[in-house]
């Protein structure tokens, strides 16, 4: 798998923990979304310094041959990713961001969730705008330098794979984005949100 992402061109490269692995120190809950690496007989360390991590190819196959997930720094790759247990805002929120943002390869592991993917060569750091819809905290998240996400492997909850609708995008053809298109997307989400008396509890 992470070969394949290699192969395309790919920066930020990340080997992500597999839901199954036998792991040494990360939480049973962590599994199958933070960065690590195996030892020799397949047990499974978390990753230090992966924020700045560069995958060699001589590597790759050692990862594929242990079943590592493919996470992707979001430094260069920002997603959206748009927590939202309700089918139908999260769609609302995606077509929002598709429009202000423009189109994205669209990455679901547990439906209704969904991600877009989106490059940059601004410094887009980590917000979010976090509220409630029926009791159920939910929220909308930039993701950006110091953050990654998974695109390829097994999700650990549903224990089906990622999907993504055009498969492996490839990178040149990401629409980029900046800082203004962020704040333009979030206070149109803010916006939207209102009109159905949705209040943000907490933004960031």
């Amino acid at each position: 798998m992470l070969v394949d992402w290699l192969n395309k061109g790919y920066e930020g490269i990340l080997p992500i923990v597999p839901p199954d692995a036998e792991a040494i120190g990360i939480p049973s809950q962590r599994l199958g979304k933070v960065p690590g690496y195996p030892n020799g007989i397949g047990h499974w360390f978390a990753l230090e310094g992966w924020t700045t991590f560069k995958i060699s190819p001589a590597e790759v196959d050692l990862y594929d041959r242990h079943h590592a997930s493919v996470g992707l720094l979001a430094k260069r790759y920002p997603g959206i990713d748009i927590d939202v247990h309700d089918e139908a805002l999260s769609n609302e929120i995606r077509d929002i961001a598709l429009h202000v943002l423009g189109e994205a390869p669209i990455r679901v592991g547990k439906a209704p969730k969904q991600l877009l993917m989106y490059a940059t060569e601004d410094e887009i750091t980590k917000k979010a705008l976090k509220f409630k819809l029926n009791d159920d905290l939910m929220q909308v998240e930039i993701l950006g330098s110091g953050q990654q996400y998974v695109v390829e492997g097994i999700h650990p909850v549903t224990k089906r794979p990622y999907q993504i609708d055009q498969g492996i995008p490839d990178p040149m053809s990401l629409t980029v984005i900046d800082n203004e298109k962020i704040w333009r997307f979030l206070e149109a989400v803010v916006e939207r949100l209102s009109l159905y008396g949705i209040k943000i509890s907490e933004s960031s």
